[in-house]
């Protein structure tokens, strides 16, 4: 005759094992209730659909007419994004070289050159309109960027912060 003591034994395992793992369950599903019901608060899932869509750019030809426009407006575009383009390359060789050298080192550098502009864009917008990330001197009330001459001053404007109650240093393009 057989002995119910193994089937005991495994009951019992049972049992504690599931009270064990019981408040783990419990938690986590109390977590995912609480978090958006978007995929933003669940980020293991947002890169499960993330690697489902399709990476495309646009190449030069779809770049300035993507939203439909006309041929002539896309010709303007373009030829506003090359005359921006050779301004860059112009004024701010030096701080778009600093830039380049800095950004195999510094990680933000990285990811502020990716994702500036939409993925679609990006490719081209970083190989034209690199952007320098170094400024020459730097005030309170002024800053001028490594590119620039001393004599060009950037602006300033009052915003509130936190953590301070002043006016703290805008950069904005003066021309």
């Amino acid at each position: 005759m057989d002995s119910p003591l193994p089937i005991l034994y495994l009951s019992t395992a049972a049992v504690a094992g599931a009270a064990a793992v019981f408040p783990k369950v419990k938690a986590r599903l109390a977590l995912s209730r609480a978090k958006h019901r978007s995929l933003s608060g669940h980020s293991k899932m947002s890169r499960l659909v993330a690697r489902l869509v399709p990476f495309y750019e646009f190449d030069l030809n779809d770049f300035f007419c993507s939203d439909g426009a006309p041929a002539t407006v896309a010709t303007k575009r373009q030829d506003g994004f090359f005359h921006l383009a050779r301004l860059y390359q112009e004024r701010y060789a030096k701080g778009r070289q600093m830039a380049s050298e800095a950004r195999t080192r510094i990680s933000d550098l990285q990811f502020t050159e990716i994702y500036r502009v939409p993925f679609q864009y990006s490719r081209l917008v970083r190989e034209h309109l690199g952007s320098g990330a170094f400024m020459r001197t730097a005030s309170t009330s002024s800053a001028t960027t490594s590119t620039r001459s001393a004599s060009r001053r950037e602006t300033s404007a009052p915003t509130r912060s936190a953590r301070c109650s002043g006016p703290t240093t805008l950069l904005s393009p003066t021309m």
